[in-house]
């Protein structure tokens, strides 16, 4: 049909369109007359109904939007439940447009709206859940899908989404009978099934490691770093405040002491960002300590806020005590670009394109080694090379000298560069918190990476099945300075994939055992003497019940 306004022509499809336009601009009232006029020109056009009641739902006018759809629905017979179909998933696309808009809130009403429809519709619930918990709303949230589960006891979403929620407050046991009963209903909900687990394991997890006392485990720590002192192990560890997926944004440094690495003492978090230096007012990363003549020096990486999140640097500060630290003025050890480069952040390609940084200048992870024969200091870190052609997998492991412990540090070449064979790409997207140790002859080198931040082309020659994340990473030189190479074919710790650890290290327990410790993917610390370790001429394991 045709028609004419203000000396114009205007098909039905023409209005459509500018209603379209009207609700892409936000003009809702507008969308809201020329949708009215559509219907009156065609009221056989039943999708113009659902976009009615759209734009009426988000003017805030939720009654007029359902008495439209219900009448319209009403009145089907036969196509009854496909016209619904319809309505489901003209609100599910608007929905999700609202959410890469940023529009958290008016997503959530149209959500809240198709579970009244459909109580049964995972995705909404899944993402009313997401909602809640991007805001941290959680106990709103846990609200909000008790009272629906109260009327419709049977919908599996519901008690999947609370079992999510109560796994955020830390109420780990409801979370297991929430998420128990999805598989009660579903059996082959693969997803919450994993969830089940990992909440399983957590428990599990706390009985054996450490949290500390204050703030419960409702801190979200990570990157332990043992120094082991005549009478007793100082700990120092990366604590959050911030319960988010992105917690790593907020780490400020936290410590406890114990004379059995069993039972521990909390001092609290003992080094934060300081807003005042710009360099690192945004975070502070995992550090190592160094003890000597009853001074402790302790290298932590930090990084300014906002865009430059992820330039990171390294500095010093020292303490007498080990509780009351001072800063040095400035940064100590920078990337230099003659060797090192940034790599692009995967989080942002992968996972989360709202993290708007691409550049990592990767220059974390510290680890202090003093050579006997020359008294010199040479610092092993985490960093990206400038000789890979990947944009991604550049990890290598970055070397500095100093004559003095908190003297001026030299950068040299990487001390570690895995490249693939064949290629000119590194294997590793980061070799996380290395750990330099001097034995039978050798320097030995440890780090860890997640196995998704593994170049796939090294994993399809070597086999996926053979590494996880918790796998400990092996190389060793003859020099300090390296380079260093792989210790065997599949450089890789025996045991350590087992422990369901990451970022091992190895320290003397007071029985002069040697033992492994790191941290637990549920952010609980395994600091106790849980994994002990055989080291011989020829071969490493960890010991896994």
């Amino acid at each position: 049909m045709i028609i004419e306004e203000n000396n114009q022509l205007y098909t039905i499809e023409k209005l459509q369109q500018t209603a379209v336009e009207y609700f892409a601009d936000g003009k809702y009232d507008e969308a809201i007359l020329v949708y009215e006029q559509c219907i009156e020109l065609e009221p056989n056009i039943i999708s113009n109904y659902w976009y009615l009641g759209l734009n009426l739902l988000i003017s805030g006018d939720k009654l007029q939007a359902q008495i439209i759809w219900s009448s319209i629905i009403e009145n089907l017979e036969d196509e009854r439940d496909d016209y619904i179909n319809q309505l489901l998933q003209v609100l599910l696309e608007a929905a999700l447009n609202f959410i890469q808009a940023d529009n958290l809130s008016t997503a959530e009403e149209i959500y809240k709206q198709i579970l009244e429809i459909d109580p049964t519709c995972i995705l909404a619930s899944t993402n009313i859940g997401l909602i809640y918990s991007d805001q941290c709303r959680w106990y709103e949230g846990i609200d909000y899908f008790q009272k629906l589960m109260e009327n419709y006891p049977n919908c599996p979403g519901f008690y999947k989404e609370m079992g999510i929620l109560s796994y955020q407050v830390d109420e780990l046991d409801a979370a297991i009978v929430y998420l128990s009963k999805v598989i009660e209903i579903l059996p082959d909900f693969i997803q919450v099934e994993k969830l089940l687990n990992h909440t399983i394991s957590t428990i599990k997890a706390r009985k054996a490691g450490y949290g500390p006392k204050v703030g419960g485990y409702k801190h979200q720590i990570w990157d332990p770093f043992l120094l082991k002192e005549k009478d007793k192990y100082r700990l120092f560890y990366l604590n959050s405040e911030h319960i988010t997926s992105r917690f790593w944004m907020y780490g400020e440094i936290a410590s406890a002491t114990s004379i059995d690495m069993e039972n521990w003492d909390y001092i609290g978090v003992i080094h934060r960002p300081n807003p005042n230096l710009e360099w690192e007012s945004g975070r502070i990363l995992a550090c190592t300590v160094y003890q000597e003549n009853e001074i402790y020096y302790m290298f932590y990486p930090a990084s300014p806020s906002g865009l430059n999140l992820l330039h990171e640097r390294i500095s010093l500060a020292t303490s007498s005590d080990g509780k009351t630290w001072q800063r040095v003025s400035s940064f100590l050890v920078q990337s230099d670009t003659r060797f090192y480069t940034y790599s692009c952040n995967f989080q942002f390609i992968n996972t989360d394109e709202t993290f708007k940084i691409d550049e990592h200048w990767q220059w974390r992870d510290p680890y202090i080694v003093k050579e006997e024969l020359s008294g010199k200091y040479y610092m092993f870190i985490t960093a990206a090379s400038v000789e890979s052609t990947s944009y991604y997998f550049k990890g290598c492991i970055a070397l500095a000298i100093a004559d003095t412990i908190d003297g001026k540090y030299e950068i040299l070449p990487p001390a570690a560069l895995p490249i693939l064979e064949g290629t000119k790409e590194c294997i590793f997207y980061e070799m996380e918190r290395p750990q330099v140790i001097y034995k039978y002859n050798k320097y030995h080198l440890f780090f860890s990476c997640r196995s998704e931040l593994i170049n796939p082309k090294w994993l399809d020659q070597i086999g996926i099945d053979k590494i996880t994340d918790s796998s400990l990473y092996w190389y060793t030189s003859e020099h300090i300075t390296g380079p260093f190479k792989p210790a065997m074919d599949i450089p890789v710790v025996q045991g350590s994939d087992k422990t369901g650890l990451y970022a091992i290290n190895f320290i003397e327990h007071i029985d002069g055992k040697l033992i492994a410790y790191g941290w637990y993917f549920k952010y609980i610390l395994e600091v106790s003497p849980k994994f002990l370790v055989h080291w011989d001429k020829d071969s490493i394991r960890i010991l896994v019940d």
